[in-house]
């Protein structure tokens, strides 16, 4: 009897596997709940940004770019830069070789149009898909679901992400993350032995290196963790084992760094080159470095001082306070940490961290290369970030196994810590709004760049606060004097007041001052002086442009222009059939045929061409005026009206078109 109760089963034992399975359900009930509040949250909090528009450098890749709607615009991407559409006759037209990026920008243009919600709700789903692979990457490395929950959490509400998230144009940094991301994870979970798996990782970090070029050091982050690991499974390797481990699992990645090397090389004609804005000597650069790298440290650990614009004093002695101050303030944070987390269980995983944030960070201190206005930014942050979420998660996980009373204290800290950074992630993303609120913001927290006065004042220009943009250009043009852009801007705003003659003059004297002046600077001032009536400046600034490579399209419109302005429709008429055959592409010369045509009564042609004019720039709002115009006088008045109507959501701050349109169909402002 004894002996069969000892060694019969237990009372209850019969149902102790459905109570275990039980408990493994609502387990991964509770992870998948968790793991869906988590992706869900990382979504809401960025949906402010919905209303934000195109602001900076999305005016020119995404509103102004006459060849978004061509798919040639990717594909031929990959084998020249990648703002080569800004005048393919000259290229290379950057810096930059990112073939995805604009990829990426033809379709979302071909999904969204010029709507800013579609642009912007594609980013947050590429928000929401790093924050996923940020999760599995942490729990991968430190085999515990809090503390993989805690980094992902942290990752989706830093301030300083919001750059990388809410700026359209920023695509490239979060894109290139992901696959890093992706092929990191890879990499920890199959090792670097197994072919298949490795070609994957491989060919991840290929796509990150052709989003954007800080992905050129994911090979080192590979080599470093293969070496230091996470945990004690590279502890029982000797040092040579692990050397040795990590220059063979490596070199596939290196050697797919060197392709992309080669290929950028190829296409750019060098690897990296100066900034032509950034007038720093080499001196200068190498003792900037530790200031650089002090503000990106001080970022990462107060994440709330997300901002547009961090301004940097070029250092020019070692004796200089912002020279040493930053060097023994970054000695003393990595001091701290070593001693704080030395001798912690996870101090393979926090060293591992470390190294990462150094080899994300070491791309962007080629400060030659950079705008001045540009050698700290946020977004630069978002890959070395999730190495820090990694450190505190783990951390935070360690603290939560302690007594009761630890874990009530660190959960009430994180949830308080977790709503001070939502708000201020959410009032973040209103510096992104637009361009008046993006350089507003930029001139209160570097109010000695000119560059952040110009765009405001180009950004008060287009929204007709004409006195105040007058104001923005003078204060840049006394900052920066030896640049003739803020000049030349200024002669804008004279025009658009009406002081033709003013306008002319200044834009004249600027032209000179601005280093490779494009053609199409030199056909707007021609422009001007055509409607001055000024024949001979318009001649010579015509003859100015046709001096350039890609000249001649603006000269032959120009030529047009003034045609049209002395009434000889015929000659016009003649240049510009034989521009329609060699600048198809171009909206500007059908809306001038349109505008000839209609003018000796040849309205049929005149609609053709204007239909041409709407097909080659959708994105133009001075292609459906055209139209609107021809559509009116023919009788097809609720056509027109449609058509004005697309103008002014093209274009609804333009005050020239405004009035064309109030004083034509007054019903299409309303």
């Amino acid at each position: 009897m004894a002996t069969r109760s000892k060694s019969g089963p237990r009372r209850g034992s019969a149902r102790s596997p459905d109570r275990t399975k039980s408990e493994a359900a609502f387990a991964l009930r509770w992870r998948r709940i968790a793991i869906a509040a988590l992706l869900a949250g990382a979504a809401l909090v960025y949906l402010r940004a919905l209303g934000n528009e195109f602001v900076y450098d999305d005016n020119e890749e995404i509103r102004l770019n006459h060849l978004i709607g061509d798919w040639s615009l990717a594909w031929r991407s990959f084998a020249r830069d990648s703002w080569w559409f800004r005048d393919p006759a000259r290229l290379p037209q950057s810096a930059y070789y990112r073939p995805l990026q604009d990829l990426w920008l033809a379709i979302n243009y071909h999904a969204f149009g010029m709507n800013p919600i579609g642009w912007h709700l594609a980013m947050i789903a590429i928000e929401v898909l790093a924050v996923f692979v940020v999760f599995k990457v942490a729990e991968e490395l430190t085999r515990d679901f809090s503390s993989a929950l805690i980094a992902a959490a942290l990752f989706s509400i830093l301030p300083i992400h919001a750059q990388a998230i809410v700026w359209p144009s920023a695509i490239v940094i979060p894109m290139a993350a992901v696959f890093e991301l992706g092929a990191l994870l890879i990499v920890i979970r199959h090792g670097t032995r197994a072919p298949v798996w490795l070609a994957a990782a491989m060919a991840l970090s290929a796509l990150a290196m052709l989003s954007h070029e800080s992905a050129i050091m994911f090979p080192a982050i590979v080599a470093v963790y293969l070496v230091i690991g996470s945990g004690n499974e590279s502890a029982k390797r000797s040092r040579t084992a692990r050397l040795r481990r990590a220059a063979l699992g490596s070199a596939g990645f290196f050697a797919v760094a060197a392709a992309y090397l080669a290929l950028r090389y190829s296409i750019l004609g060098f690897i990296s080159r100066a900034n032509p804005t950034n007038q720093m000597s080499a001196a200068q650069i190498t003792l900037t470095i530790p200031e650089v790298v002090g503000q990106y440290v001080l970022l990462l650990l107060t994440p709330w001082r997300a901002e547009p614009a961090h301004p940097v004093v070029p250092v020019a002695s070692a004796a200089a306070a912002e020279f040493y101050l930053p060097l023994l303030g970054l000695f003393a944070i990595g001091g701290a940490a070593a001693m704080l987390l030395a001798h912690r269980r996870r101090a393979p995983l926090y060293l591992f961290c470390a190294a990462w944030i150094a080899l994300g960070i070491a791309p962007v201190l080629n400060l030659g290369a950079l705008s001045p206005i540009a050698m700290v930014e946020d977004r630069y942050l978002y890959f070395s970030s999730v190495a820090l979420c990694l450190m505190f998660g783990g951390c935070a996980g360690e603290l939560l196994l302690g007594a009761e009373s630890v874990r009530n204290v660190v959960l009430a800290a994180l949830a308080t810590a977790a709503l001070g950074l939502v708000a201020m992630l959410w009032h973040v993303q209103g510096y992104w709004h637009d361009d008046a609120a993006l350089f507003g913001r930029c001139v209160e927290v570097f109010p000695g760049s000119s560059l952040c006065h110009e765009r405001l004042g180009m950004a008060l220009k287009s929204e007709g606060q004409l006195t105040q943009a007058a104001r923005e250009f003078q204060v840049a043009g006394a900052l920066e004097p030896e640049s003739g852009s803020a000049l030349y801007n200024l002669g804008i705003v004279q025009l658009m007041e009406g002081n033709r003659k003013l306008a002319v003059d200044e834009m004249v004297r600027a032209l000179p001052l601005i280093k490779d002046a494009p053609a199409e600077a030199y056909g707007e001032a021609a422009r001007v002086a055509i409607e001055d009536g000024d024949d001979a400046t318009a001649d010579r600034l015509l003859h100015e442009a046709a001096s350039h490579t890609d000249g001649a399209e603006i000269d032959a419109i120009g030529r047009a222009e003034m045609a049209i302005a002395h009434h000889d429709y015929a000659a016009a008429e003649k240049i510009l059939n034989d521009a329609t055959l060699r600048y198809a592409s171009n909206p500007d010369v059908w809306i001038l045929l349109a505008t000839a045509q209609q003018s000796v009564g040849d309205t049929d042609s005149a609609l053709a061409a204007a239909d041409q004019a709407v097909a080659r720039g959708p994105h133009v709002a001075m292609a459906y005026v055209a139209r609107a115009k021809i559509l009116d006088q023919i009788g097809r008045h609720q056509e027109a009206i449609e058509d004005y109507r697309h103008a002014l959501a093209i274009e609804p701050d333009d005050p020239g078109i405004r009035r064309t349109i109030a004083e034509a169909a007054p019903d299409a402002m309303r």
